[in-house]
């Protein structure tokens, strides 16, 4: 199971979770992160953390939790600057640094790979966005299947909150939710994505462009979306959906235990979208 909602704090999450953590205080932040890896650390994961600056100073974010000099002539953390990793690039080459680093974490005998980054320094131009949030969405996928777990931190005072709302949504669990709703991976079988919380007149805005950027794909004709914690959709955002559908040409199939999206999916006459009861 993977956790998912609005989350106090990093401690109890297990191998395929994916947190997002909007923060004012890099202190605050800096006390997740160590509660975060120390637990995985505990659990037998290998860890890594990234940041901007240079490694020695993140290496210093980690004490009280591991001897980080020690740590790494282990092989149990890996500490990484975000400087030296250049443009963002194809995110999909991006997600195979993660996937090998877990296989390699995997052979080494640990249980998977645990990793915490403040991720705000990537954003330095709003192109950098386009990369960033489609490497998000690619990045929880590979986490609901393999055991790597992340917490991704957003420094709030450098970030427009139409920003923050959008990243914070393309995560399954955050310690708080801008946005209302949950686009993120899913773990059950045939779905391409998962829908939760609301998607309302409030989301109107955001819920087009975590759409966009996630870009989930169908599958043999069909985009399937795990409805199953999503609590309400309204017109609006069903008709997104359509056109989201439209676009890929693909019929898209809403997998949710209330009657409501299918009401309203009926009166709108929308024959390219249609809602079914989940598996």
């Amino acid at each position: 199971m993977r956790r998912s909602g609005i989350v106090v704090d990093a401690r109890g999450l297990g191998c395929h979770d994916h947190l997002c953590w909007g923060y004012e205080d890099p202190a605050e932040f800096r006390s997740r992160v160590r509660e975060f890896l120390a637990e995985g650390l505990a659990l037998g994961y290998r860890i890594g953390y990234a940041g901007t600056g240079p490694v020695s100073r993140l290496a210093e974010d980690l004490d009280g939790i591991v001897d980080g000099d020690e740590a790494r002539r282990r092989g149990d953390l890996r500490v990484v600057s975000l400087d030296d990793l250049g443009e963002l690039g194809d995110p999909h080459v991006r997600l195979r640094l993660y996937a090998e680093a877990t296989e390699a974490a995997l052979a080494d005998g640990y249980r998977g790979l645990r990793v915490a980054a403040d991720v705000t320094g990537l954003l330095r131009s709003p192109t950098r966005l386009n990369s960033l949030a489609r490497f998000e969405h690619l990045t929880d996928g590979y986490s609901a299947l393999h055991p790597f777990s992340a917490l991704c931190g957003y420094d709030r005072r450098q970030l427009d909150r139409h920003t923050l709302a959008l990243l914070s949504a393309l995560h399954p669990s955050a310690n708080e939710n801008r946005a209302g709703f949950r686009l993120h991976a899913s773990a059950r079988g045939g779905c391409c994505a998962s829908l939760g919380g609301e998607l309302d007149l409030a989301s109107a805005e955001v819920f087009p462009r975590a759409l966009r950027h996630a870009d989930p794909r169908p599958v043999r004709g069909r985009l399937v979306l795990d409805a199953t914690t999503l609590d309400f959709i309204d017109h609006r955002n069903l008709l997104t959906l359509a056109e989201h559908g439209r676009r890929h040409a693909a019929e898209v199939v809403l997998r949710a235990p209330r009657p409501g999206p299918a009401t309203v999916v009926a009166v709108l006459d929308l024959a390219d979208l249609r809602v079914e009861a989940p598996r």
